[in-house]
């Protein structure tokens, strides 16, 4: 698999993390302590900047092991096998919302 369908699988499967992630209400509810004034307290404005917290923390969280794996190997740069950690990082951080949403209630 080219690396830049890689790139495209992380940043898709975080993306819909920042959108499913049981995480995701507790963000919002903190709202206030990160949410900078100017913006308005429109709850849409919450909404999308929480998804947007939490998609970016799944891309750092998930790219932890595969910068492990880089330092291990001594590569220069991004190698299929690390970009492959960094994805089955992120879709083990996005199983939980993934779980949560096709289980019916």
């Amino acid at each position: 698999m080219k690396p830049q369908h890689l790139i495209v699988a992380i940043v898709v499967l975080a993306c819909l993390n920042g959108l499913l992630s049981p995480i995701l209400p507790a963000v919002y509810v903190f709202a206030p302590v990160w949410l900078p004034e100017l913006f308005p307290k429109d709850p849409l404005v919450i909404f999308y900047s929480s998804s947007v917290i939490v998609t970016i923390s799944t891309l750092l969280l998930g790219g932890v092991p595969a910068a492990i794996v880089e330092g291990l190997t001594r590569s220069e740069t991004s190698t299929p096998t690390s970009l492959t950690v960094w994805l089955v990082g992120v879709a083990l951080l996005t199983a939980p919302g993934f779980m949560r949403f096709f289980t019916p209630h």
